[in-house]
């Protein structure tokens, strides 16, 4: 009978190594993929937070445990190169980009696997996911559930500066041998704050048109990268943080008649990081020109069983009991029971708190031109230096706050 491998990815916030690196547009495409699938599983009414890189990240390191299919069905979906040391790499280079210091801008992470002392991870696996993933790995008795829960939730409350407190019960480890958990906090300062005085309580519609409630809609007029992506058949800004705009927040409007679906689909095709390099162009190019951007004020929560649409997207044998191959992490069987992430983000007039076909955009700008976010749109805060979204989700009814599975 297969040992329980329990998988815990936690989000309070977000973020996310080089310009070309393969390993951005592996975690981009990732993305914009987790998300879609995500979307359409939560179904048109529900709003959506989710922390792609955290989910990612744990894939990837339960991926080098792995054999066999289940490390190709792994390495397929995440697109994780055959030259492992290569991978390697350039994910502890991401990691670094990520964690470099800005102005206006906080992020702490971390991974740890909490095992079970009758049932010692390889040395092997331990080596490699210290040197190249920064993994703690910390002994305990999942016998004795109240010590081993009493930890577990300590360490992610350390992690999320107690954004995250008394996280899992005593139950969610009561069979489990092994625990891992992936943290990430970010809080961003608006570059350009918007203007508190000027938010107004306005109507917010679906995508028929039809007003289903109200927002506090922020405003802001300023410089900042306005786009018309006809390839994607919507628009989109780019809202930076702090100071040196390292950290930006990218919001995707369909254009009227559009739906979220169909722009997503179109994300896929053309690629995040053309879309963020249109943004950098129109940044520069329009620099001294403002645009009009109505934003409401939002907050989401997302707590999500993510087996079924990782399962979708192709992962399968690591969540079957009977075709897992994890013995390269332990010489025991394993399988994931369950992976779950839960993901926050609170958008004010501040800033953000949150706990993600090439060259045929064509982008320009009118006079004063307008961006209504008075619909579903899309949202993701990227790395600008790695061009990697590694927060995202979707806005689409100011009467739901959260969304569980």
């Amino acid at each position: 009978m297969s040992t329980i491998l329990y998988f815990l990815c936690i989000c309070f916030a977000c973020i996310a190594a080089q310009n070309d690196s393969k390993i951005g547009d592996s975690l981009n495409n990732f993305a914009t993929r987790l998300l879609q699938f995500t979307a359409d599983e939560a179904g048109d009414d529900m709003n959506l937070a989710l922390s792609p890189y955290t989910v990612w990240s744990l894939l990837s390191i339960i991926a080098e445990g792995a054999r066999g299919n289940t490390s190709k069905e792994l390495e397929n979906v995440l697109q994780i190169s055959n030259e492992k040391n290569e991978f390697r790499n350039e994910f502890k280079q991401l990691k670094g980009t990520l964690q470099n210091k800005t102005v206006g801008v906080t992020l702490e992470l971390s991974s740890g696997i909490f095992t079970n002392k009758k049932h010692s991870l390889k040395q092997s696996f331990q080596d490699v996911t210290k040197q190249y993933y920064d993994v703690d790995t910390i002994p305990v008795d999942f016998k004795d559930l109240k010590a081993s829960s009493e930890l577990i939730n300590s360490y992610v409350a350390k992690a999320t500066n107690n954004r995250i407190v008394n996280f899992i019960s005593q139950s969610d480890i009561k069979d489990a041998e092994i625990f891992l958990t992936s943290t990430l906090y970010f809080k961003g300062d608006w570059t350009n704050p918007f203007n508190k005085t000027a938010t107004k309580n306005s109507p917010f519609f679906n995508e028929k048109g039809e007003e289903i409630g109200k927002v506090d809609m922020m405003f802001l007029s300023g410089a900042v990268a306005f786009l018309r992506l006809e390839a994607l058949k919507a628009q989109a800004v780019l809202l930076p943080y702090g100071n040196g705009s390292k950290m930006s927040m990218v919001v995707i409007l369909p254009l009227r008649g559009s739906s979220i679906a169909e722009v997503l689909e179109l994300m896929h095709q053309m690629q995040m990081r053309t879309i963020i390099e249109k943004l950098k162009e129109a940044e520069q190019q329009f620099i001294d020109e403002d645009v009009n951007i109505f934003l409401p004020k939002f907050s989401v929560s997302s707590d999500l069983n993510m087996n079924v649409v990782l399962s979708k997207m192709g992962i399968k044998e690591v969540f079957d009991a009977q075709k897992a191959d994890l013995l390269n992490m332990v010489n025991q069987y394993l399988f994931v029971s369950r992976l779950i992430q839960k993901a926050e983000i609170d958008v004010d007039e501040e800033g953000t708190i949150a706990a993600a076909a090439s060259g045929a955009a064509v982008s320009y700008k009118q006079q004063t031109p307008k961006f209504n976010a008075n619909r579903p749109f899309i949202y993701s805060i990227v790395d600008m230096e790695a061009k990697t979204v590694v927060f995202n989700g979707v806005y689409r009814n100011p009467k739901r706050a959260s969304n569980s599975s």
